[in-house]
């Protein structure tokens, strides 16, 4: 690929990074890189590498999170690659507020870019995309209902927990 290629194919990336920007300048070259902020160029180079790289799987979460664990077996189970993003829900990071700008909360996964916030959607959605590894819920309608069922179950006993767990942690 030439150096005008390769230019360009950045600048074609970065021109849609725009909001991260110091300064209202559009990226036109290589140097104009210069005016970016370093938390701005750790989430451009994110969102570059993982424009450029096609199935880019990362999960912005925490390990003693329950709701991250769910997202973390199903990827597990379907044999994904993921990047694993630890996230400091005291000192929440640009990429997590960006990510889940409603909730502002974990467990975020980001794929090719676009992110998906709770768990239980995280888990329908690693299910539909990655249709080619065994499915995460049994074929029987009646077997579903049960997984779903218990997976209902388990949320509402983990709801006392998260209740227990200081509100810093859950983002409320």
């Amino acid at each position: 690929m030439s150096c005008n290629k390769t230019t360009r194919k950045l600048t074609h990336h970065t021109n849609s990074l725009q909001p991260f920007l110091t300064t209202n300048t559009s990226v036109s070259t290589l140097s104009d890189l210069s005016l970016w902020s370093p938390r701005s160029v750790a989430i451009s180079i994110f969102f570059f590498t993982s424009r450029m790289a096609g199935d880019q799987v990362t999960l912005l979460d925490l390990w003693a999170s329950p709701f991250g664990m769910r997202v973390r077996i199903a990827l597990a189970e379907k044999a994904v690659k993921y990047e694993y993003s630890e996230q400091d829900l005291w000192n929440k990071g640009a990429l997590l507020l960006q990510m889940n700008p409603v909730h502002k909360r974990i467990p975020v996964l980001v794929h090719d870019g676009k992110p998906i916030c709770e768990s239980l959607i995280i888990v329908q959605y690693i299910d539909e995309v990655w249709k080619d590894k065994a499915p995460l819920l049994p074929s029987d309608p009646y077997e579903r209902a049960q997984s779903r069922f218990w997976a209902d179950f388990v949320d509402k006993k983990l709801h006392i927990f998260k209740k227990e767990w200081p509100k810093v942690n859950t983002g409320r």
